[in-house]
């Protein structure tokens, strides 16, 4: 966060709405990416391949084995890849609190995707292009309104980076393959959305 952030951030804290508008103007793309993965409850998406559909909703969704706090740790610390004093400040926690609370959620999501994801581990059976077919029959998916795809482009890539990802140690795969989801757009206006649940009275 930069100075001149950090002087609108302190006038928004003291009641300016002007600034708070800005603020959260400024960084309403970051926290819409964060709530998706930590919320998995996307409101809309560019129409895209069926096949990136299912590989980011699946992988969202895999992040639910997670309970709250070591969901938002592996989060901000390793697909976001916060610095570990800076984490534990947003997650209003200790360093040392911090790297175990990432330490736990890195090995349940790195042991779960290495034992059951075909992206993570190719030699598991879970592949995205066979569940396209059941996704779609159980209503998870639904190919006239995408909500995880972004585009076609995106999925054309794709396959290059999960050679890439594959190439890293067994570690560091499942977060690279999150960083490999395209960034989340907010839909609407956000910023009005945030004022009018911080109004006064607003629950």
């Amino acid at each position: 966060m930069d100075d001149s952030l950090e002087h609108v951030v302190a006038k928004a804290k003291r009641g300016d709405h002007d600034a708070l508008d800005a603020v959260v103007r400024g960084i309403q793309e970051d926290v819409h990416g964060l709530a998706l993965r930590f919320l998995w409850h996307p409101q809309d998406a560019e129409d895209a391949l069926l096949l990136e559909e299912v590989k980011i909703g699946c992988t969202l969704a895999m992040l639910h084995c997670l309970d709250r706090d070591h969901r938002l740790a592996y989060i901000v610390g390793e697909i976001m890849e916060l610095e570990h004093r800076q984490a534990a400040e947003v997650l209003e926690t200790s360093p040392a609190a911090f790297r175990k609370r990432l330490q736990r959620a890195r090995a349940e999501i790195t042991g779960f995707m290495q034992a059951h994801c075909g992206l993570a581990n190719p030699s598991n059976a879970c592949r995205c292009a066979k569940r396209v077919g059941s996704a779609i029959a159980r209503g998870r998916v639904d190919p006239s309104q995408l909500s995880f795809a972004s585009s076609q482009e995106q999925a054309r890539r794709f396959p290059g980076v999960l050679a890439e990802i594959r190439a890293l140690e067994a570690t560091r795969r499942a977060a690279a393959l999150y960083r490999s989801h395209p960034q989340a757009q907010p839909v609407g206006d956000f910023a009005a959305w945030l004022r009018e649940r911080l109004a006064p009275g607003a629950r």
